[in-house]
């Protein structure tokens, strides 16, 4: 759908080489050395991890640039290979967090967010262009050369979640609620916030109302826009419930400052990287034995208090809520109710 590309398959993964529109630039003809990061697999000699977040800088601002002697709209979709694995940031950018490499990476991020800025302002097109900024999921629990969001912790003081709970591939509020930054000077107000709840599937019907463009019956029928949030002009969100979904295929469901977890717990537990003790005590997470999960994200939004037994009208009406989304529905309700209130 898009008129050029250029990037990476995946950044840890083979083929190691650049892809530009529906050819590889150049023919992986080597082994990716065993000392390099990523899965095993087919390579192109001397490729450098480090020259992939530079390269996509260079190609966005470039095509920037292109554009400004144009009146023609663009989209430019600029997914970063950063802050995930392989993290590596460039020498300029060693030291500068002080939270160690993940951090640096972190920086090196905000230097391309700089760089696509200026492209914007130096070429005449920022007043009307909305830029994002946005991220898929929460930090990582560890990876094989990064410490993960834990252990930075112990080792830095620094919690990449800050108070929610939950890294990447959770449940939890950490796994999913991600930054949003929107600059738009003819539209977004400087220093407003919002805090309505969205979805990055949002943008699909977003963009499809800012370009005038029609969805038909079957596109894109998880979006719904959020124009009028970014102009500030809507109190309430225009999506009624997000749904949460596991890396190991649990499913939870958000609805106002509420969210109902379909399991005892909203941790996924990759490769047995789930919540070390010492966090557990340190955040205050206590155990229980409730077969699901209930939390109210106004006043615990660190997910401290499972108020599955507290209110067990909301969890039957929130799990009859999330089995309709699924297509299915509960058999015996009030059966499931009474069981609640019996707990």
């Amino acid at each position: 759908g898009f008129e050029s590309y250029f990037g990476v398959d995946v950044p840890n993964f083979p083929p190691y080489t650049w892809f530009e529109n529906d050819r590889v630039v150049e023919i992986p003809s080597v082994q990716k050395p065993d000392e390099q990061y990523g899965h095993p697999g087919a390579s192109i000699p001397g490729w450098s991890l480090e020259k992939m977040v530079p390269e996509f800088t260079r190609r966005a601002v470039d095509y920037i640039e292109s554009q400004s002697a144009t009146e023609k709209p663009f989209f430019l979709y600029l997914p970063l290979t950063s802050p995930h694995s392989p993290v590596v940031p460039n020498e300029e950018f060693k030291g500068k967090s002080g939270i160690g490499n993940y951090g640096d990476f972190v920086c090196e991020v905000d230097w391309v967010v700089g760089q696509v800025d200026a492209a914007l302002e130096s070429s005449g097109l920022s007043d009307d262009t909305l830029v994002i900024f946005t991220s898929d999921n929460g930090p990582e629990s560890r990876t094989h050369d990064e410490e993960g969001a834990y252990q930075r912790y112990r080792n830095h003081q620094h919690y990449s979640m800050g108070e929610l709970r939950g890294v990447k591939r959770d449940l939890w509020e950490g796994g999913h609620r991600v930054p949003f930054i929107a600059k738009w000077p003819r539209e977004v107000s400087v220093g407003a916030t919002c805090d309505q709840l969205i979805s990055l599937s949002d943008f699909m019907a977003t963009c499809a109302e800012m370009s005038g463009a029609t969805l038909i019956d079957g596109e894109a029928e998880d979006s719904v826009s959020i124009l009028k949030l970014l102009r500030g002009e809507q109190d309430a969100s225009p999506r009624e419930f997000a749904v949460h979904h596991s890396c190991n295929g649990r499913f939870a469901v958000r609805r106002g400052d509420w969210v109902y977890i379909d399991y005892p717990t909203g941790e996924d537990n990759w490769n047995g990287m789930g919540e070390p003790d010492w966090y557990k005590e340190e955040r205050g997470y206590v155990s229980h034995a409730y077969p699901a999960e209930l939390f109210n994200l106004g006043d615990d939004p660190a997910e401290r208090r499972n108020r599955y037994a507290d209110e067990p009208e909301l969890v039957v009406e929130m799990k009859e809520l999330l089995l309709k989304i699924q297509g299915t529905s509960i058999s015996t309700p009030s059966t499931l109710g009474d069981e609640l209130l019996t707990e």
